[in-house]
């Protein structure tokens, strides 16, 4: 179920606030993008999910590295956590927005906005082992293959499940 306009808002939100982020968190941190209003890639659409291991953890480390060389750590604070200038990603707040969507939805996004006032500066795969960083972040399992941004609309983005 998609939750839109001003309810889905709220309840985004609510989330967040719920996932340890910042109450104060604007509009624009929450809202996404046209593409990923969407619905969901239908059923056999996709090959992967990113439960498949669609990344590698030398990737990720690289990924990371390039997170705190290109200045995301400004907003998103060093550990991913989060400041009052970015939210956390992949935690629940972040999966909250883009779960069940094409990896392409949410790479097109960051390349189109981030970061701020230079966004599309880097490299397209340097915004791909950034991805990888963020979900390895999400704990979700890494790979044999590296993540590459022509292969991101055939992995659907899923949470690593709850292990308790």
């Amino acid at each position: 179920m998609r939750l839109t306009g001003i309810t889905g808002l709220t309840t985004a939100a609510f989330a967040f606030a719920l996932a340890g982020g910042v109450a104060t968190t604007s509009f624009a941190t929450l809202h996404q993008p046209a593409e990923a209003d969407a619905e969901p890639a239908a059923e056999g659409e996709a090959s992967m999910t990113t439960l498949d291991g669609v990344f590698t953890e030398e990737q990720a480390e690289r990924g990371l590295q390039s997170f705190l060389d290109n200045g995301c750590a400004g907003c998103h604070g060093q550990d991913m956590e989060g400041t009052p200038g970015g939210p956390k990603l992949g935690a629940f707040a972040f999966f909250f927005g883009w779960s069940e969507r094409p990896l392409s939805d949410i790479f097109t996004w960051t390349q189109e906005n981030m970061p701020p006032g230079a966004a599309g500066s880097l490299n397209a795969q340097t915004y791909a082992d950034i991805l990888a960083a963020i979900l390895h972040k999400g704990e979700l399992p890494t790979g044999d293959t590296e993540l590459t941004p022509d292969m991101m609309a055939d992995i659907i983005l899923l949470e690593a499940p709850d292990e308790e």
